[in-house]
This record gives C-alpha cells, sequence and structure tokens, in this order.
C-alpha cells in the first residue's frame, strides 16, 4: 500500500511512542500520593454508586476506603451502617436539607460484635425517615489523627433495579 518504508514505518511506531509519552507526562507531572498528616482534613470521594439507588455509597481517599448501607427498619426509621477498611476513632453522620448548614452531626456507634479498641472499622447509627432525593448526606470519620468528611446526595438507600420498577407496576 505504502511503498515509502519511512512511512510505513512510522505508522508502526508512532502508537507505541503515543502511549510511552502519555506515561512518562503522568510520571513527571502527576500529583504524588501523600501519607494523611495528622490534624488535617481530607475529603472524601463519592463513588458512582452514591449517586443512584445501589443500596450502598462508596467513599475513597488514598487508602481509605469505607462502604455506607442503609437498611430500612419497620419504625420507618433508617439503620445506616458504615464499614471501613482501616480502624476509626470516631464517625458521625447528619441528613438534612442541602441548605441547612447548621444541622449538627450525630456520633456514631461501634458495632459490639467482633469490635476490640484497635479495629473499630464498623459504625452503626439509627436515622429518622428523610427525604432522599431532596436530602444530603454528610458523614465525618476521624482516622490515624485526620478527619475525613464528604457530602453527597441521600439518594442510594434503596436498592431499585428496573427489574423491581416493573415487577411492582404490574
Amino acid at each position: 500500500m505504502f511503498k515509502n518504508k519511512h512511512i510505513t514505518a512510522a505508522l508502526l511506531i508512532a502508537p507505541f511512542l503515543a502511549i510511552i509519552a502519555y506515561f512518562a507526562t503522568d510520571l513527571a507531572v502527576g500529583e504524588k500520593p501523600q501519607a494523611a498528616v495528622a490534624g488535617q482534613s481530607y475529603k472524601l470521594a463519592p463513588k458512582s454508586d452514591c449517586r443512584h439507588e445501589s443500596g450502598k455509597c462508596t467513599l475513597k481517599n488514598g487508602d481509605i476506603e469505607i462502604v455506607i448501607r442503609a437498611d430500612k427498619q419497620d419504625t420507618g426509621s433508617w439503620l445506616f451502617t458504615l464499614d471501613s477498611n482501616i480502624a476509626l476513632e470516631a464517625a458521625a453522620l447528619v441528613i438534612g436539607p442541602s441548605e441547612a448548614e447548621q444541622t449538627v452531626p450525630v456520633n456514631m456507634s461501634p458495632v459490639k460484635e467482633t469490635q476490640t479498641k484497635a479495629a473499630m472499622q464498623t459504625w452503626s447509627l439509627e436515622v429518622p425517615p428523610f427525604d432522599k432525593n431532596n436530602d444530603v448526606l454528610r458523614v465525618a470519620v476521624s482516622a490515624g489523627g485526620s478527619l475525613y468528611f464528604v457530602e453527597t446526595s441521600a439518594i442510594f438507600p434503596e436498592f431499585i433495579t428496573p427489574f423491581m420498577e416493573t415487577a411492582s407496576s404490574k
């Protein structure tokens, strides 16, 4: 197809050079991960499962990963359970309207089952009914002397699939 061997060689080599340049640029100018400093505050990044009715909300920042699940109780309230991959010193949660900046967070309690002081990774809190479409979830946890916080939508507690919606409408 191409009679010039230099053009043929360039077409074969160029994709490899582009990939090498991509990684070299990331290595040269990319942000280096840093360990959390005691006394500092860090924002947790909500994953995509927090933005729809998935039944759970995953939060992450560096080495810390937190999964929040909510179970509806018979009384209409919600039992929020927070699972962390590292031991937490404290955890607090509040659900309310996004414009209500002065809402006071409620401290979560460590789950007593199989919990030791060194490995307090599961926390829970019962929350009264809320408007999942308009309210926001605010969570703050303390680990290793650092504070981690997030504000995300509160739509995730109920796990609803298109199949469940179709079955319930019949």
